[in-house]
């Protein structure tokens, strides 16, 4: 259907063009054109289920198709011309659309919106499933095979179908709502991470309790009062009892970085690498070595206190789907991490959420607290998933005149909602660079790494317990009611250790 409306559509340009060369009626031409404009509206945007990304590389794509036929249509001289020139494109889009995107963009990177998470009853019932499902080629694999603790979870009775292209995918979807051995569908969403802009507007900060050459460009530790947390540690001589594991899930991250590797500890070797940068940025934010004469610093005053670590659940393009984050949650949490930074998600159709729920509160179980951002699209961070999941603390993002950023969604509507400075957030890139981006993204890696001080210190703070000293010892903001309140890192380590 989509390959013929886009033929009728090329197609009736050039017969629009060779009706005014000859001087003839365009208002059949005209019709033809408007009516196959609709036809690839509904057919694009309607009847198939396509990613953001698929939209990304089709439009621009399709555009330019219409544009370079009208002008070569425009260009015909004769009959001749005409005919051969319509076969010809004719020919060509046909070919273009069947073969090219199959070669050059392969179904699992254009369609991943084509594939559901179903959770069944029990799991022993998968092979009658299957039967149910063949009539549409459809094979079920198990989602989640990497659960320790099976007796915890429901996760290891999710299976993942990826849904032919050729089929509708929310008939397979009503028939397993419908289906007595299915608990849950979902569908497993695309994520793609999402920066806004920075500005060239930031205060500056300095301190005596720091060494590393780029602090004065670290604004934001004036925002949090870094040197009174310097003071009050030293003043106080608190030392860790343990060195907590902070888990970045994200794009990877550059374990080779002079102001990261002090404190970074692998995982996985192919998590060790930072194409896309994101990841080695939230890491150095929430453990880059502080007081190493090198780079930057982060909330702990040395590497006693934390180590960092990468789960890759995003590609080098930053992009992830549902399945591969949550499997990165069940990674982090068998890992022993115990706070988990997730500087990723965004706006959900699917309001319930039930597998990153439970994903959640399996890594609590397992000892973990998990942080997420709450978003860069300026609304309620209740709309964009994993913030609006139960069990998780979401981190909207301040600027330097403690302002909402403009960019940040707001946290009055989740339940558990704090704020951190999140513009122009300088850090570390892979290849021993720094810069500075902005995004909740960022601000999210300074709640981390506070959570991270505060297990340091009380190994066995639960999340509910962490969040309540950062809500009460933390900060207004201009917008507090949007933001939460901004944490206030050496009144945080104050009240938890009275």
């Amino acid at each position: 259907m989509y390959i013929f409306v886009i033929i009728t559509m090329l197609l009736s340009v050039v017969w629009w063009f060779y009706r005014t060369h000859n001087d003839q009626r365009q208002f059949p031409a005209t019709l033809a054109f408007f009516g196959s404009c609709f036809a690839y509206v509904f057919t694009l945007f309607v009847t198939a289920h396509n990613s953001i990304y698929s939209y990304i590389l089709i439009l621009p794509r399709d555009i330019a198709a219409v544009v370079i036929v009208a002008i070569l249509a425009n260009n015909l001289k004769s009959n001749k011309a005409f005919f051969l020139t319509a076969c010809m494109v004719g020919a060509g889009v046909f070919y273009g659309y069947t073969y090219l995107p199959t070669l050059f963009f392969p179904k699992k990177t254009l369609d991943t919106q084509g594939e559901l998470l179903v959770e069944l009853k029990n799991k022993s019932q998968a092979n009658i499933l299957q039967k149910d499902l063949s009539k549409w080629n459809i094979v079920l694999k198990p989602s989640f095979n990497n659960t320790t603790d099976n007796d915890k979870t429901t996760l290891d009775e999710y299976f993942t179908i990826d849904v032919p292209e050729n089929v509708n995918i929310e008939e397979v979807f009503s028939f397993l709502n419908a289906n007595a051995n299915v608990s849950n569908v979902e569908y497993n969403e695309n994520y793609q991470l999402n920066l806004p802009h920075s500005s060239n507007e930031i205060k500056t900060f300095s301190s005596n309790y720091f060494n590393d050459p780029k602090i004065s460009e670290q604004w934001a530790f004036e925002a949090l009062k870094l040197n009174e947390l310097s003071s009050f540690l030293k003043a106080n001589n608190i030392k860790p009892k343990k060195r907590v594991k902070i888990a970045i899930l994200d794009t990877g991250v550059d374990a080779n970085h002079e102001d990261l590797k002090g404190n970074y500890i692998s995982t996985k070797s192919s998590y060790d690498k930072d194409k896309q940068t994101h990841g080695t940025h939230c890491a150095g934010i929430a453990a880059a070595v502080s007081n190493n004469k090198i780079g930057i610093a982060s909330l702990s005053p040395d590497n006693a206190w934390v180590q960092v670590t990468s789960i890759k659940v995003l590609s080098d393009k930053g992009w992830g789907t549902q399945e591969q984050i949550i499997k990165g949650i069940i990674e982090a949490a068998n890992g022993g991490a115990d706070v988990i930074s997730m500087s990723l998600g965004g706006p959900s159709d699917d309001i319930r959420q039930k597998i990153y729920s439970e994903a959640i509160r399996y890594a609590q179980k397992k000892g973990a607290i998990v942080v997420v951002a709450a978003g860069n699209e300026n609304q309620s961070a209740k709309n964009c998933v994993p913030a609006s999941c139960e069990g998780v603390i979401v981190v909207s993002a301040t600027d330097h005149t403690n302002n909402k950023a403009s960019f940040s969604n707001t946290i009055n509507e989740v339940k558990m909602g704090i704020a951190a400075p999140g513009e122009n957030i300088l850090s570390t890139l892979p290849n021993q660079k720094y810069a500075s981006y902005s995004g909740t993204s960022m601000a999210t890696p300074y709640v981390a790494g506070l959570l991270a001080m505060m297990k340091a210190i009380n190994p066995k703070i639960t999340t509910e317990k962490a969040y309540s000293i950062l809500k009460a010892s933390g900060q207004d903001t201009k917008n507090t009611t949007q933001t939460g309140k901004l944490i206030y890192p050496m009144k945080a380590l104050e009240m938890l250790l009275k």
